[in-house]
């Protein structure tokens, strides 16, 4: 105000040259103050964020410390893996796998999204004229899993790595689901980075909005790749176009740890929720490079048999990682009301991940 006070003193000295000048003048440093209020109070604006885990088990049985868990961590959603779609190549059909086993759900306090994944083997092999059915037994069976449950979901969502080959086969499959829904539930689908960079090749699912997969991003086959999970500069090649996806997006982070086994070079295995710390413990593996643990004598661990000399590509995602993904991330969302879902809630994770750093992980995207 003491500016336009002072600007409103000095015009009344002016001659009509000068006080067109300065109303001129005027004008523009309104229009900056204007400027400057609009994206100042934009920039603060605080995000509406949804804090949720994924469940990825055959069997949903939780206890006492994974309530108290998602209590405290302010997750108000969980997405849960119903089945799996594979192809059978002996008798040439989609069929379920791993259908999940309910135990707690009707003690939860959360919001349930069900959530199918499907291989994209399904769509390279079916044929379009039974793409309608498989949408239709789909819907079918996960309307089964929770028929016997006082329980209604607002969302159901979708798990495909689809390619240019097959789209046109998978979002026929996603319209039919619509169609099914009746507009009793948003319909939402997984996004990888690659479909986000290529959205022109993959082209956009037709769906209520995704859920992009900010992990993954890494070649796993590739010896020399530190970590597929996250590297943040495998993240750097896509990130930039997540803003310009046509799509709105929530977003889920990693959690989880796995060990990559390699024979002769190649990928004979993947021990899911290895970490460092257990593979030290075991005096059959010794540290050669970063994290990539020798067998130095034969030996059968976590199930798996090893020769001497295979070797194990240790792959953790911590706090700090997963943040560092979060704050590479949340200048590029394109929308300023989203989900943040972890990969994944158990045991394992719960230790690793306390509370404390699952909140203060969702608040870097404020």
């Amino acid at each position: 105000m003491l500016l336009f006070y002072t600007l409103f003193l000095h015009l009344q000295h002016l001659n009509s040259y000068h006080l067109i000048q300065a109303i001129k003048l005027q004008a523009f440093y309104c229009f900056l103050l204007l400027t400057i209020l609009i994206f100042g109070c934009g920039k603060n604006e605080k995000k509406e964020i949804t804090t949720a885990f994924y469940h990825w088990k055959s069997e949903l049985s939780l206890g006492k410390r994974e309530f108290n868990y998602l209590e405290e961590c302010k997750s108000s959603l969980l997405y849960i893996r119903c089945f799996d779609v594979k192809w059978d190549n002996e008798n040439k059909k989609p069929i379920p796998n791993a259908k999940l086993l309910l135990d707690t759900l009707d003690t939860l306090k959360t919001d349930v999204i069900p959530v199918v994944f499907i291989e994209n083997q399904v769509f390279v092999n079916i044929k379009t004229d039974s793409i309608n059915s498989l949408a239709k037994n789909c819907y079918t069976l996960i309307n089964g899993i929770f028929s016997n449950r006082k329980f209604d979901f607002q969302e159901l969502q979708f798990d495909c790595d689809w390619t240019e080959k097959t789209k046109d086969r998978y979002f026929q499959f996603l319209l039919e689901i619509i169609r099914l829904s009746e507009n009793k539930n948003l319909i939402s689908a997984t996004i990888r980075l690659h479909q986000v960079k290529y959205f022109d090749i993959t082209g956009i699912p037709p769906v209520d909005k995704g859920m992009l997969m900010f992990y993954n991003m890494g070649k796993l086959t590739d010896y020399n790749c530190k970590n597929s999970i996250y590297n943040e500069n495998d993240a750097g090649k896509y990130v930039s176009y997540v803003k310009q996806y046509p799509l709105r997006l929530d977003v889920a982070l990693p959690l989880f740890s796995w060990g990559i086994c390699f024979k002769s070079g190649s990928v004979f295995k993947i021990i899911n929720q290895l970490t460092i710390k257990e593979i030290k413990l075991n005096p059959n593996f010794k540290l050669i490079n970063d994290n990539i643990y020798i067998a130095e004598q034969s030996n059968l661990f976590r199930g798996v048999y090893f020769d001497k000399g295979d070797r194990v590509r240790v792959e953790e995602i911590s706090p700090e990682v997963c943040k560092k993904a979060a704050l590479q991330l949340s200048e590029n969302l394109n929308s300023a009301s989203f989900t943040v879902a972890f990969y994944h809630l158990d045991s394992t994770i719960i230790s690793i991940f306390p509370p404390n750093e699952i909140k203060n992980i969702v608040s870097t995207f404020n």
